[in-house]
């Protein structure tokens, strides 16, 4: 059954609106980690903000690269795997996330008392 012209805009406007969410949060999340490592440890920590920028560039060239692939292989077999191209946006962004978590847990750690 072929779609409806209503449809396709619909199934596009719903991607486009998830890949504008998925850098949002990315934003915010990052935007929340930077203020408490500047805040509560020191002005050093605005270095974080550069790994920001690299992994919200990675994850955002990632979705461009994923949406031109997907629009180029259209005719391809379903079976096929586009994962290796998001992988390596979310693995920046993971490693970047991962790093600064610990260095926060770190610092609270001797602060935490035992019940």
């Amino acid at each position: 059954m072929p779609l409806r012209v209503c449809d396709v805009i619909c199934l596009q406007t719903n991607i486009a609106l998830a890949r504008i969410f998925c850098i949002i949060i990315v934003i915010c999340q990052g935007a929340m980690l930077d203020f408490y490592l500047i805040f509560y440890n020191n002005s050093t920590w605005y270095a974080w903000v550069v790994t920001d920028i690299f992994s919200i560039a990675g994850i955002g060239g990632s979705l461009v690269m994923s949406y031109v692939h997907i629009r180029h292989k259209r005719q391809t077999p379903v079976g096929q795997i586009e994962l290796p191209i998001a992988c390596i946006g979310w693995m920046i962004y993971a490693i970047a996330l991962v790093i600064r978590v610990a260095v926060i847990f770190m610092s609270i750690a001797p602060q935490l008392q035992v019940m």
